[in-house]
């Protein structure tokens, strides 16, 4: 990215993928600040770097003393989130939305009040997509319906297609760039394994701790295709330079898997002969889950990692902190 933006304010930096991000933008050379409530980030997460990250805690869900600290940065990612498994997510409807739609709004109308900002980068969700659709259609395209957001994760799902028309709308009225990136399921080093977690890092705490069967959600023969979390800060290093204002890109490395093929590998590769139970009563989700990533590869954009390199490199990461845990 060239030095178009110098300093740079991440939400949500101390998570998942926002400290793979912080990460990468250091190692590139720019000034970044971090916000994080460490509600579910770690800042332990980037102790090893040499260079810290300016760290703040705050709750972006309040705007008092926000335009203070975002005022001086040229450039937003919004990665801040509420963001769990889809067991966690039913039921909790208004919650999931309650949360992520102020996460969504605030950090975006205070970047537009900023007299510095240039661009905003709001990350939004496969969910946002209609079930029926995705069931339907082999690789959903940007322009596909969001009318009938994913049911299994509503309220979050809601609150992501608000929070993309909230950019659309200061992309269109205001000096403010905004774009949106649509994530299909990412995974890797950081991610969450508890119960609130997603598929792949729950299902590796699972298989770890089990010694005679584990106990999978639904058929097994719903598919997804997942992104390497190295592979997402790229393209949103990508987006912040090439991408087009006021558009939504799809992020997807169109690897696409089913629930009983990636607990085979998983087993494989941790060495475990467990039986595993299909729990029909348990929700699914919809039947599969991919999209049509063309639109950011014609930037330029190409995941460098393998599913199964991933896979591995996620097993150890979470092979190592729960020995570390228990030590």
């Amino acid at each position: 990215m060239s030095k178009v933006f110098n300093k740079i304010l991440v939400t949500g930096g101390a998570g998942f993928i926002g400290s793979h991000l912080v990460t990468r933008l250091l190692k590139d050379g720019y000034e970044v600040t971090l916000i994080d409530d460490l509600s579910r980030g770690n800042i332990k997460f980037l102790d090893f770097l040499k260079e810290k990250p300016k760290f703040l805690k705050m709750d972006l869900s309040k705007e008092e003393g926000l335009l203070k600290v975002f005022e001086g940065h040229d450039l937003v990612f919004n990665l801040a989130a509420l963001n769990t498994g889809v067991d966690y997510d039913e039921g909790r409807t208004q919650l999931m939305f309650e949360n992520n739609m102020l996460l969504q709004m605030i950090p975006l109308r205070v970047a537009a009040k900023t007299k510095s900002i240039k661009k905003f980068i709001q990350i939004s969700s496969a969910s946002v997509y209609s079930r029926e659709v995705m069931n339907k259609v082999p690789c959903i395209k940007e322009e596909s319906d969001t009318n009938n957001p994913e049911p299994s994760k509503l309220g979050y799902a809601l609150a992501k297609k608000m929070g993309e028309n909230l950019a659309s709308w200061y992309a269109s009225n205001s000096k403010l760039e905004t774009i949106s990136a649509r994530f299909i399921n990412v995974f890797g080093e950081n991610d969450h394994y508890d119960q609130l977690g997603h598929f792949i890092p729950m299902m590796i705490r699972k298989i770890i701790e089990a010694e005679k069967k584990v106990e999978v959600f639904g058929s097994g023969n719903q598919s997804r295709s997942f992104v390497y979390v190295e592979d997402v800060a790229d393209a949103l290093l990508l987006l912040a330079k090439k991408g087009k204002n006021g558009e939504i890109y799809n992020v997807d490395a169109n690897q696409e898997k089913t629930v009983k093929e990636v607990v085979s590998m998983i087993k494989k590769y941790l060495k475990k002969d467990l039986q595993v139970n299909f729990d029909l009563s348990k929700p699914e989700g919809s039947k599969r889950r991919m999209l049509d990533s063309s639109k950011l590869r014609s930037l330029g954009w190409k995941p460098k990692t393998s599913f199964a390199l991933a896979l591995k490199k996620t097993i150890k990461d979470i092979n190592e902190r729960i020995k570390s845990e228990n030590s």
